[in-house]
């Protein structure tokens, strides 16, 4: 069975930044769109693209130690592959990709 798009929850752990402006860079395979994404607000741009999700007022910033979740659904083409280069303040950080 060929899927079309999938859902993802990302879990963003800080581990040794200080605490930074709440947003977070991803670069998505090429081919995926993102249609809909919750816990977090969102810029698409680039050839890639980059996506960009700032923290809501809410929840600033993830503190050394803690750990954030966001998600969102998209579409593809071709084969799948996960998103990559995962930066939180503009240093790469530790995530848990959870495709569902």
């Amino acid at each position: 069975m060929r899927r079309a798009g999938f859902s993802t929850d990302v879990a963003v752990t800080n581990r040794s930044v200080p605490p930074p402006n709440g947003v977070v860079n991803l670069i998505l395979d090429d081919g995926q769109r993102p249609s809909v994404w919750w816990g977090a607000n969102t810029s698409i741009g680039g050839p890639d693209p980059h996506m960009t999700f700032t923290l809501p007022a809410f929840h600033p910033d993830v503190a050394i130690g803690e750990t954030y979740h966001f998600g969102y659904n998209a579409t593809y083409t071709g084969a799948y592959d996960q998103a990559y280069a995962f930066r939180l303040g503009g240093q790469l950080c530790d995530i848990e990709y959870v495709t569902l």
